[in-house]
């Protein structure tokens, strides 16, 4: 497989669908595109700050590249490359930010891929972009004040007794189950499936206290082929669909900050 020309095309989370025109005019270069991003989005935990009505936390359901653009013009039609005043912004999180710029960042023939791990020990998203060498790591939220922890180091330092999982913190779980949640999204990510940060699926709804050794073992190959990176790509989307409980299904259960749980369905 041409593990650049794979993550230079949308996925059904990233596609802007209608919108596509309206990225002709977006900067090329990943710093002037994360500037856009930014001037979209606002992160959620900075919503007290400025005049934004509590019925606007209902887009933060919005989990596709056109619903989040859908919201944004809703509010001001002006181009998406010119920055928005706060209270006209999208009230998001690290995915949100991670997944607007995938989808810029590919409509513009940059492969990209979000990632998943931790900042601080608390959970957090960003995204690898090809330069035409090697792949980099980019904040676009320009939220991370540490250095990136991806999920399949911190689950492998957890179960070896490196790292206490108890100091590893998810949007609404804690400890290992905050870990796992990571691994089970970043591995959805790297099958382009861009998931949000507090949903959940497959293994990631089992009690730890309930896992099975099969269950073990199987999350702690998965940790080690992301770990391992392209060169265990094919290997790792095999043993996504092949392996009970890492596939995506189309019910997922959302534990999102600000609203009540609920399940959603995903259309892909």
């Amino acid at each position: 497989m041409d593990t650049i020309s794979y993550y230079a095309t949308q996925s059904p989370f990233t596609d802007p669908g209608e919108y596509s025109g309206l990225y002709t005019d977006l900067p090329k270069t990943v710093e002037a595109l994360c500037q856009v991003v930014q001037g979209l989005l606002l992160d959620y935990r900075e919503r007290y700050k400025y005049p934004i009505v509590n019925e606007r936390l209902l887009c933060m359901h919005a989990r596709t590249a056109s619903a989040v653009i859908k919201w944004v013009l809703s509010w001001n039609k002006a181009p998406l490359a010119e920055e928005r005043p706060i209270p006209d912004r999208f009230l998001a999180a690290t995915c949100d930010f991670a997944n607007l710029f995938c989808s810029m960042a590919r409509a513009q023939g940059i492969p990209a891929r979000k990632r998943v791990g931790f900042v601080n020990n608390y959970s957090f998203e960003l995204v690898e972009y090809w330069d035409g060498s090697a792949w980099k790591r980019i904040d676009p939220s320009g939220l991370a004040d540490g250095e990136f922890v991806p999920a399949a180091e911190a689950w492998q330092a957890c179960r070896s007794g490196k790292a206490d999982p108890a100091q590893f913190n998810g949007v609404t779980v804690k400890g290992l189950a905050a870990v796992r949640t990571a691994l089970m999204l970043d591995l959805a990510a790297v099958n382009k499936f861009e998931l949000l940060s507090w949903d959940r699926y497959g293994w990631s709804l089992r009690p730890l206290d309930d896992f099975s050794d099969r269950a073990w073992a199987t999350l702690d190959k998965v940790a080690e082929l992301l770990a391992a990176g392209d060169e265990a790509l094919e290997e790792l989307q095999a043993l996504y669909a092949n392996e009970e409980g890492l596939q995506v299904p189309r019910v997922v259960k959302c534990d999102p900050p600000l609203t009540p749980p609920h399940k959603a369905e995903l259309t892909f």
